[in-house]
């Protein structure tokens, strides 16, 4: 990707942004310290705002991670690493201000130099990164830069390219660079034009350097911050809004009337399983408030049939989908069981004991067996007996009347 970053615009969310969104990095910062650095383009001049830049970028790539290191070394007078990987920004700034100026780049010596110094970092958890200044004509060919740019690639070397100055010189070179080096977008060519007053830190801040600007490594969501790094920050702040939502269609009515745009859907690929599964069970609870709500503003109609879903291929389905789908279940028949009305649930639940005592009591087998089961109680004896005929024959007669009111409420 190749960006022209005229202004800073909104730089400083950008550059706050990017302190959250920075991978774990052994970055090496290569200046350029040519005569072509006395030229007064970019005010004061070239190596001041060179100079302030790489400052920056050093703060920024330290801030990004308590474990991050910076190392700076000059591609000219002596090519040489003036501090290697530390996470002590002091260090940094004291050595920029040691940097003399001279003789001309080696573009190609300064990186093997840098990928080097890249190899024995402390700990290979950090990612190699080299971010270049080029300010003056590079004299090595296209062919060179590119071979060199295969063997960083190789090694999974990112490099970052600030091109300023003698950028209409360079750019047919560092362009074939940048293609050949970039690997799963992580290298970048930021072009900076000189004249105004525009320092190179102002067209740093919002460039793919700093997780800004179309290319970046970082991805931003609507929300300010890559998915990608926190999906469960993600899922979190998407179920909020959903949920602020819903009380301001409950609080405003006529909002609520008007139709609703379709939900992005969520990104549930770096979640896990247990994870997936709390925000299908949430999504769900969600929708049955939805339609609870929806029911009771409406006018009345008859509910439409209810199909029985089919139930699936357990055989074919992974143990996450079957947990899944018996969390879907278990789900529908707590929605079903509340939707029924009050006076219904107190129906039916003053209807099954009665039931279960006519059951009881229509048992002449098993009013014997218990009756028998007392002591000094004879189930034989008459008198028990009459009783036990007296109730057969009185719920008998219930079952009759029973059936002569519904004849009549039928014939009315």
């Amino acid at each position: 990707h190749f960006e022209l970053f005229p202004s800073a615009g909104d730089g400083s969310l950008c550059h706050n942004l990017f302190l959250l969104t920075m991978p774990l990095e052994a970055t090496i910062v290569c200046l350029d310290n040519s005569e072509y650095m006395r030229n007064g383009d970019f005010p004061p001049t070239r190596f001041e705002s060179q100079r302030d830049a790489a400052a920056m970028l050093c703060d920024a790539k330290l801030q990004s991670n308590a474990e991050a290191t910076v190392a700076l070394m000059v591609m000219a007078k002596n090519r040489q690493v003036l501090a290697t990987l530390t996470p002590d920004y002091r260090r940094i700034l004291k050595k920029l201000h040691t940097v003399v100026l001279g003789d001309s780049v080696d573009f190609v010596s300064s990186l093997q130099i840098a990928h080097l110094a890249l190899k024995h970092r402390q700990s290979k958890e950090h990612k190699p990164r080299v971010i270049v200044f080029v300010g003056s004509p590079l004299s090595a060919s296209e062919k060179e830069l590119t071979d060199l740019a295969k063997r960083l690639k190789k090694n999974s070397v990112a490099v970052d390219v600030v091109s300023f100055g003698e950028d209409d010189v360079n750019e047919s070179k560092l362009e074939a660079f940048i293609n050949t080096v970039n690997k799963d977008d992580n290298s970048h060519l930021v072009r900076i034009p000189s004249g105004g007053n525009m320092s190179l830190s102002d067209g740093l801040i919002g460039s793919p350097i700093l997780g800004g600007g179309s290319g970046g490594d970082s991805q931003l969501n609507e929300f300010g911050f890559d998915p990608n790094m926190d999906p469960e920050l993600a899922m979190a702040l998407r179920i909020s809004m959903e949920e602020a939502r819903q009380r301001e269609q409950q609080n405003n009515p006529a909002a609520a009337a008007q139709p609703e745009q379709p939900a992005a859907p969520m990104e549930t690929d770096g979640m896990d399983d247990e994870l997936r599964a709390a925000l299908a069970l949430s999504l769900q609870q969600e929708s049955g408030a939805e339609s609870t709500g929806t029911s009771t503003a409406t006018t009345t109609s008859a509910p439409p049939a209810s199909t029985p879903a089919a139930a699936p291929d357990f055989d074919k389905m992974t143990e996450d989908e079957r947990m899944e789908w018996a969390l879907r279940m278990s789900m529908e028949n707590t929605m079903e069981t509340d939707s029924k009305p009050d006076d219904q649930k107190q129906k039916e639940a003053d209807s099954k004991p009665a039931e279960d005592d006519d059951e009881v009591l229509n048992n002449a087998e098993f009013l014997s067996s218990v009756l028998g089961s007392l002591p000094g109680v004879d189930p034989n004896d008459a008198q028990i007996q009459d009783i036990l005929s007296s109730l057969q024959e009185g719920k008998e007669d219930q079952k009759e009347d029973k059936k002569e009111d519904k004849k009549d409420d039928d014939s009315k």
